[in-house]
């Protein structure tokens, strides 16, 4: 092959390339930025219980989720 062709090539596959718009990237970052601060210990009892399920083992026994096992008895 040519350098010449493989310069097409790369040119080729940048351009098929498929970027997101600039209009879906505004709106990521706006939900990556629109996240309510709190704490775990502000959860509803149905949210509690979502969150521990899916806790990571490792985490089953950090401070929230045992305050939280307290809090709702659970």
């Amino acid at each position: 092959m040519s350098a010449k062709h493989d310069k097409n090539n790369m040119i080729n596959n940048l351009v098929s390339i498929n970027y997101p718009s600039v209009e879906a990237t505004k709106q990521l970052i706006e939900s990556k930025m629109d996240v309510k601060i709190g704490s775990p210990l502000e959860m509803t009892r149905e949210q509690a219980v979502e969150f521990l399920e899916n806790l990571m083992p490792e985490l089953q026994d950090s401070y929230f989720a045992v305050e939280l096992r307290k809090k709702w008895s659970l």
